[in-house]
């Protein structure tokens, strides 16, 4: 069987929700998971675009791109609920008293992808609950800058890209 190449690619996640901003690394192969055990940082939506920057390159330097051994592993069901609660816990944790139903209530959610030089920030729309769907948007929703940008371009670009998540 002929072997497919597949460009190396790194992933975060930024979730908007309740005056805070979380930032946390993916991890994966072709697709990618959550991975805050990797790298989560919240900090305030009042952070300035530096700030937010620099947390976003944290978590793509971070995010690993597993070799095929690994994938299986990572992706299996119990593992990537794990990952996930992990998540939760700590975002919880440092918004303070919020109910969980409440930060996720309004929370918006931007995907980043970073390959080839280029990062690609997608907007999402809520679904329901605690899941997402990106398929509405178009591509001139998504926000691409090149990665030799600075800190705050990068910041910049993904506050963008969070206005339109709905």
């Amino acid at each position: 069987m002929e072997s497919v190449e597949v460009n190396k690619k790194q992933w975060a996640s930024v979730h908007l929700s309740n005056g805070y901003i979380s930032v946390s690394a993916s991890s994966g192969y072709r697709n990618c998971a959550s991975d805050p055990e990797a790298y989560h940082h919240v900090m305030s939506h009042e952070c300035n675009d530096e700030e937010l920057g620099q947390s976003i390159r944290k978590a793509l330097e971070k995010s690993r791109f597993l070799p095929i051994d690994e994938v299986r592993e990572f992706f299996d069901l119990e593992n990537v609920e794990r990952r996930y609660s992990i998540f939760v816990e700590y975002l919880l944790s440092e918004m303070g008293s919020i109910s969980r139903q409440k930060a996720f209530k309004t929370m918006k959610l931007c995907n980043i992808r970073l390959e080839d030089g280029m990062v690609k920030i997608s907007p999402t729309k809520k679904a329901r609950g605690e899941a997402w769907e990106g398929t509405s948007f178009t591509s001139r929703n998504t926000q691409v800058i090149d990665i030799m940008c600075t800190d705050a371009e990068l910041g910049a670009a993904t506050r963008e890209a969070l206005v339109y998540c709905k």
